[in-house]
Order: structure tokens, then C-alpha cells, then sequence
């Protein structure tokens, strides 16, 4: 790559790292603050947090900005040099894991090479014994429910019991626990009363065409002219607003990697204003849609289109996603 086509990667880079702040930001920062709290009192009831929404409405881009607080990151012990502290960990969950399968996952991302998971009890042992040695507080497992896929009623009571000796009180090195998915997780949580009454869901709803107008605009603005340094014509004319968030399925975060990825477009072609046109070609890009009659951000009757699954599940997005890392990854 050329150093113009280096610089544009550099620029898009650097304005898709920003983290795009809403009051979801205090309410889940009030949350974790009391997580942070509990690891000094050790008897508060709240010892973990549910975070639930359907795909695109920002979960992980929401926790990733949590976990750049100084609590979190790793740190070295004058007292033993050679280790390296982890007081949070973070993991996906392992798909269609048994009880013992997700404490292994567990006990592997603090660093111990565990081959194969053994029992349950085993497995809890081994988790505490790694929590101390590691000072590891905070446990976050991201896709929660990929660790429910096609488990019976009886390996989700299993799956419960084994996250709830986790953050029991009376635990040899209890930890707070983040759990982050769908919103299958909500009849996870409930059905449970212990976990019930230690952790506090916490779900990301969809945002509203007339309550979160002004929202709306601010974040495509924003992202537009702070982040993205550029201007734009065009946009919030006539239903412009309510048409992309139809277009991002009412999800903050799919709204969010929509008008980046309409700003991109616009700086790998060198020019610097963002128009009504280059939604609409994201839109393209994203269904595969080309009829105009069929696309939200072009066509006149708009209202009644149906989203592709696709973009519905936010599967477009994380391929729109890898794409960019392989291009960006160019040297």
C-alpha cells in the first residue's frame, strides 16, 4: 500500500477505536462500580451482572469501554515479579459447554495449560486455586449462550450451580461475575433463585424512532464530523433519521457501525462529505439489495421493508468487520 491509501487505513482506524458514549455508559459504570466495591466489603449481596441484547444493540462494545478502568488491568506484584496479576478476565463461552467444560475455559484464560476437563468439583478447586494465584476479581464470559446451545434442562441447572459457586460468598477466592448474550440469558438468570438474588440483569432495549430522535442524530453527526472528520449534506433531511434506524434494526450499535461504515466509504474514495447516497449504499452492501424499491434508505414506501436476516442477526456486520481487519492488515 501506498503511504496515501496507509494514511486513509490509519484515519478510519483511529475513528472506528473511539467509543461512542450514551447513558447506558452510568448506568452499567454504577454497576460495576459496586462490583469493584464488593471485592473490599465481601458480604454485599450484588456479586455479578447480566448484560442481554439482541445482536447489534452494543453489548460487547459497551463492556470492552468498562474494561479500560486501571481496576482492571494486569499489574506485577514487587512480592512475585515472575507472575503477572489478572484481577479481569475475559472469555468467550465455549459452545455447548458442560458445567466442568466452562470452569475449564475458565481456569485456561488465568493461564493454567489444562488439557481436558475433568469433574465439576475438580474444576472448582482448580478455578479458586488459579483465582488466588492470578489476584484474578472480575470474570466476564461474552456469548453466554453459546454455552446453552442444545443443553437439556438438567446441564442448565448444572451450568447454574457451577457460575453460582463461582460468586458465592463463602467461596475459598469468590469472584464477581459479567455474563453477556442474548436475551436467552434473562430465563437463565431468573429461573435460578440464588443467581437471581446476586446479580442484576441489566438489558440493552432498542431505541425508539420518536424518544431517541435526538440520540439518533447526535451519534450519525457526531461520528461524522469529531470522529470521522468530515462534513456531510443531506443528512436529516425530510425521515432521513427514522430510515437508518429502521436500516440498524433500532440497535445503538449497529446504528453505530452503519454511519462508520458510510464514512470509510467516503475516505477510500478521497472525498470528504458524507451524503444521503452513501447510506443507501451501505445499504446495498450490507443486504445485497440493489432494487432501490427494496432498500429503507432509498425507497418511498420504505416503512413497510423487511430487513434481511442477515442484517437482522448482525451476521453482515461481523463480515463487514473481518473484511476491513484483512484490509487493514495490508502492508
Amino acid at each position: 500500500m501506498d503511504q496515501g491509501d496507509l494514511a486513509k487505513v490509519e484515519r478510519i482506524k483511529a475513528f472506528r477505536s473511539r467509543h461512542i458514549k450514551s447513558k447506558r455508559d452510568g448506568e452499567v459504570a454504577a454497576l460495576y462500580a459496586k462490583l469493584m466495591m464488593n471485592t473490599q466489603i465481601e458480604s454485599e449481596k450484588l456479586a455479578g451482572i447480566v448484560i442481554t441484547g439482541i445482536s447489534g444493540s452494543g453489548k460487547t462494545h459497551l463492556i470492552r469501554s468498562m474494561e479500560a478502568h486501571p481496576a482492571f488491568q494486569p499489574y506485577r506484584d514487587p512480592n512475585n515479579p515472575d507472575v503477572e496479576m489478572l484481577p479481569y478476565v475475559s472469555l468467550d463461552a465455549p459452545p455447548n459447554a458442560k458445567p466442568a467444560e466452562l470452569i475449564a475455559a475458565i481456569v485456561k484464560k488465568c493461564g493454567f495449560p489444562l488439557v481436558a476437563a475433568g469433574k465439576v468439583p475438580e474444576m472448582i478447586d482448580l478455578a479458586m486455586k488459579w483465582f488466588e494465584r492470578r489476584r484474578v476479581m472480575f470474570v466476564h464470559i461474552d456469548e453466554f449462550q453459546h454455552a446453552l446451545r442444545s443443553s437439556t434442562a438438567i446441564q442448565i441447572r448444572g451450568i447454574q450451580d457451577a457460575v453460582k459457586q463461582l460468586i458465592q460468598i463463602g467461596a475459598p477466592w469468590p469472584v464477581q461475575i459479567i455474563l453477556s448474550g442474548t436475551p436467552q440469558l434473562t430465563a437463565f438468570r431468573d429461573t435460578n433463585p440464588e443467581l437471581s438474588g446476586r446479580t442484576f440483569p441489566f438489558p440493552l432495549t432498542g431505541l425508539s424512532p420518536t424518544d431517541d430522535a435526538e440520540l439518533v442524530e447526535k451519534v450519525c453527526v457526531g461520528i461524522i464530523r469529531e470522529h470521522a472528520g468530515l462534513r456531510h449534506s443531506g443528512i436529516g433531511d425530510d425521515d432521513f433519521y427514522p430510515r437508518l434506524l429502521k436500516a440498524a434494526n433500532y440497535q445503538f450499535g449497529s446504528l453505530v457501525s452503519f454511519t462508520r461504515l458510510a464514512c470509510e466509504a467516503v475516505i477510500l474514495s478521497d472525498r470528504d462529505e458524507v451524503t444521503h447516497d452513501d447510506f443507501a449504499d451501505v445499504f446495498v452492501m450490507l443486504s445485497g439489495e440493489r432494487d432501490n424499491a427494496l432498500n429503507v434508505l432509498a425507497a418511498p414506501n420504505w416503512q413497510g421493508i423487511q430487513l434481511p436476516d442477515a442484517m437482522v442477526s448482525g451476521d453482515t456486520y461481523k463480515a463487514a468487520a473481518k473484511r476491513n481487519v484483512r484490509t487493514f492488515g495490508v502492508r
